[in-house]
């Protein structure tokens, strides 16, 4: 029979609080300097407020308590990629929020590094839109194929179907 006692809850541990609470600065940071057009500080005309700086601390504190490091991580990473593309092709912070176009144009630079990648990239900026507030558009893009299952190497055999197994048996 199954053990029927009580599920102990498995306790993070300091590092990855720490980790966690690390990434979720780093996000919440990169959010406050949008501000007053967009972010977690949209509308806020100081953020250096007190108002401001509660609400600065309980992001960092639902972020750290509800994502995870990487995720955090990768989007603060994401986000630098996208400022460091809109600064080569002159998109600046006039024209927020990003475009969709420019989004997808942006994507298209990570097909080299693989499938799946721009994708991971989109699923990322509707993060940094949903979670953070990003001064983007995401409705509307074009969104990357996803990656197909492993192909079959050239010369490699298909399976055999539970049909013709049968007939080989009887045979």
């Amino acid at each position: 029979t199954p053990f029927r006692g009580r599920k102990l809850k498995s306790s993070r541990s300091v590092a990855d609080l720490e980790k966690r609470m690390s990434a979720a600065q780093a996000l919440v940071r990169l959010s406050w300097n949008w501000a007053p057009l967009a972010g977690l500080a949209k509308g806020c005309s100081d953020p250096s407020s007190d108002m401001a700086t509660k609400r600065l601390h309980r992001c960092f504190e639902r972020f750290a308590q509800s994502f995870e490091a990487k995720v955090l991580l990768e989007a603060v990473k994401t986000w630098t990629e996208l400022q460091k593309w809109c600064s080569q092709h002159a998109i600046t912070k006039e024209a927020w929020p990003v475009d969709p176009m420019f989004l997808e144009d942006f994507l298209e630079t990570f097909r080299e590094r693989g499938r799946s990648v721009p994708r991971a990239k989109y699923a990322t900026l509707v993060f940094l839109e949903r979670h953070v507030q990003a001064p983007l558009i995401t409705a509307g893009i074009h969104v990357p194929a996803p990656a197909a299952g492993k192909k079959a190497v050239r010369g490699q055999a298909t399976p055999l179907q539970p049909l013709m197994a049968r007939h080989v048996r009887l045979a």
